[in-house]
């Protein structure tokens, strides 16, 4: 059930992790290979009433993983930032400030099909519901691996705010859809519906339409989806 605890906290389920929490599952317990507690998953991915809804229940902010992270340090939200208690003077004074991105040493089932479709974050006093969306349906039709796999980093758009860029991998061959399973992935790591994007654009100024925008795309070429 910590686990349970750990998974629910990190796709946003608010009701499994009040439900978990009255059955009296370990708060503050730590997956035995990353160290992550539930509030680490809540704070990465964003739910802030989850996230406030741990540290009344007696989460400890300050548990590091095993890379020595805070939920602090994989927050990226600034409502939920605001959210967490300042940083001790332990961590102020610590040299090792570690990257948000830090890569896992496995994947949990709940990250590599997460469901997102009924989590809800908090902006304010508003709770926002995040919709369904068909990235999560299943796909038959996947493509095979050949010689144009690479790594390109992407990130959602946003007039005021230069947010991160995650890295997704690109996998396929030219007619085997790979511009379609590339924006698949797309919409699945940023949490947004296929029906939402208005189109991909390569930085600064190049829109990616088709299978051979994408092969012509480099290694960590930067890309920026731009919704309607």
């Amino acid at each position: 059930m910590e686990e349970d605890l750990r998974e629910a906290s990190c796709i946003g389920d608010v009701n499994k992790v009040v439900q978990l929490l009255e059955k009296g599952v370990d708060i503050n317990s730590q997956n035995k290979v990353n160290g992550w507690t539930a509030l680490h998953w809540a704070s990465k991915r964003g739910h802030a009433s989850i996230v406030s809804t741990l540290l009344k229940q007696g989460a400890n902010a300050n548990i590091k993983s095993s890379k020595g992270q805070t939920p602090r340090h994989v927050a990226i939200d600034s409502h939920v930032l605001s959210l967490l208690p300042p940083p001790s003077s332990e961590e102020l004074d610590d040299d090792l400030i570690v990257a948000s991105e830090t890569p896992l040493p496995f994947l949990p089932n709940y990250l590599a099909h997460p469901e997102f479709f009924y989590a809800t974050r908090q902006r304010g006093k508003d709770l926002e519901e995040v919709p369904r969306s068909p990235c999560y349906e299943s796909t038959t039709n996947k493509p095979s691996i050949e010689d144009h796999s690479r790594i390109v980093k992407v990130r959602r758009f946003h007039p005021l705010i230069n947010s991160d860029f995650v890295e997704i991998e690109i996998i396929g061959e030219k007619g085997g859809g790979i511009y379609a399973t590339l924006l698949h992935k797309i919409c699945c790591e940023l949490n947004v519906s296929r029906d939402a994007v208005a189109k991909l654009r390569k930085l600064p100024n190049t829109l990616v339409r088709n299978d051979d925008d994408v092969l012509r795309l480099k290694p960590m070429q930067e890309l920026e989806v731009v919704l309607k």
